[in-house]
């Protein structure tokens, strides 16, 4: 009797043994790593996040000059993709944020199509970003492009004495005011000098812009203002230099531009740069490109 219960004893201990580690093996299959998921609970916003990380959106083409047709493709993964809908928030280049609903352009058994044809008609760059619409409004998809609507070339030529040069504001037949005089024949307007506060040197133009919402970076295109910094060898003193773009090669390795007072008097100049290959300091490459193709708001 005593070696049976011995034997019950034994077989009972390795029922509990074996399910104890049965248990501890399901746990680690079945709960997802936070990391490899991108979720940390079970509750719907979460599965929203989750699901957001398997959104996609494609532009093509992604610059072109005003009146192409731009086309915008939005896939979204998830549950239910036939009640998903989707819609595309443009940053415009004057500003101002607008929003698109997108038509449906089919689903499978988890992910659901859209697509949005649309010219743009503002020069400069657009931020695309892609939205669910949900029933409280609309859920980031964290997935963004940028666009460039580009400005055809500007024909060269001095017509300093018809341009807006912001006068009483820039010093006469300087680089400021032949640029602030080509940014606003560009708008159409008078008021581009409105934007440049003291001091108004050069050398200040770009950080002054920027705080105002435009963008500075390395890529040319027209339009935009070329910009040195303060005492860059053969091309500015210790006021800095600004010109403007006319045009651009394909490739965006030369500018072609315009300016006053370069290298010397108050007279009107035009230059080809080349980002490579400079062979004296007046054919280098400008420190920066303020683009300024479209008025903000």
């Amino acid at each position: 009797m005593e070696r049976k219960k011995i034997a019950l004893l034994a077989v009972l201990v390795c029922i509990l043994v074996s399910g104890s580690l049965t248990s501890c093996d399901k746990d680690e299959r079945t709960i997802p790593s936070h990391q490899e998921e991108g979720i940390a609970s079970k509750s719907e916003g979460n599965d929203l996040r989750s699901e957001s990380l398997r959104a996609r959106l494609d532009v093509v083409p992604s610059q072109a000059l005003r009146g192409t047709n731009f086309r915008f493709v939005v896939w979204i993964s998830g549950r239910n993709p036939q009640n998903k809908k989707a819609a595309l928030r443009f940053e415009c280049p004057d500003g101002v944020t607008r929003t698109f609903d997108m038509q449906a352009d089919g689903y499978d058994v988890e992910m659901a199509f859209f697509v949005l044809n649309r010219s743009l008609s503002q020069y400069g760059e657009y931020r695309v970003s892609a939205y669910e619409k949900v029933v409280n409004g609309y859920y980031n998809l964290f997935c963004s492009e940028r666009v460039f609507v580009l400005h055809p070339p500007i024909p060269m030529g001095d017509n300093y004495s018809s341009l807006h040069v912001g006068k009483g504001v820039m010093y006469p037949r300087n680089c400021t005011a032949w640029v602030t005089g080509k940014v606003n024949e560009m708008w159409n307007a008078n008021s581009f000098q409105n934007l440049i506060d003291n001091p108004r040197d050069a050398k200040h133009w770009k950080n002054h812009l920027v705080a105002k919402g435009y963008k500075a970076d390395g890529n040319p295109r027209v339009g935009d203002i070329a910009f040195w910094e303060a005492n860059i060898k053969g091309c500015s003193g210790s006021l800095g230099h600004v010109a403007f773009v006319n045009n651009v090669s394909s490739d965006g390795n030369t500018v072609y531009i315009t300016e006053y007072n370069f290298p010397s008097g108050e007279r009107y100049g035009t230059r080809t740069l080349k980002r490579y290959g400079a062979r004296k300091p007046s054919e280098q490459f400008p420190t920066a490109f303020i683009h300024v193709q479209t008025r903000r708001n």
